[in-house]
């Protein structure tokens, strides 16, 4: 059976990765990445939660048991449709050193419709706020 060191080199291969980004990705240097190729080191349980953080849709069952498949397979159809999946798992951002998972991506919209919900709710405070003030001082004005 595979190793957790090969399972993550699998998931990286899939998505492209060259070194340099596995290296980022880890926190460890290239040489370092060279030592989990070679069996050398093996992968910590910081590096794997990095990876799970980053990569929500990679099975932790999978990376770390074997068992299962690679991909959580967490897209609905819309979504697929949406981001479709170039290269496996995960599309390149033009200005980003190892991309964006789309899980991420998906989330990021969800997380700015609730900033735009969160303003016109403000903003519903504020009024309620002025016709209270406004109420307030019609009472004060009827007492008088």
């Amino acid at each position: 059976m595979p190793s957790v060191n090969a399972r993550f080199l699998e998931f990286c291969e899939s998505n492209r990765f060259q070194d340099k980004e596995i290296a980022t990705l880890l926190g460890i240097s290239t040489s370092g990445v060279s030592a989990i190729r070679k069996e050398k080191s093996i992968i910590t349980t910081k590096s794997i939660i990095a990876v799970a953080e980053k990569f929500p849709e990679l099975s932790l069952q999978w990376l770390i048991t074997g068992k299962g498949e690679m991909n959580n397979g967490s897209l609905d159809e819309k979504e697929a449709k949406e981001y479709p999946l170039k290269p496996p798992l995960r599309n390149i951002a033009a200005n980003e050193g190892y991309g964006q998972c789309v899980d991420c991506r998906v989330k990021d919209k969800e997380i700015e419709g609730l900033k735009r919900e969160i303003k016109q709710l403000e903003s519903h405070i504020e009024t309620l706020k002025c016709i209270n003030k406004n109420d307030a001082a019609s009472a004060v004005r009827d007492v008088s």
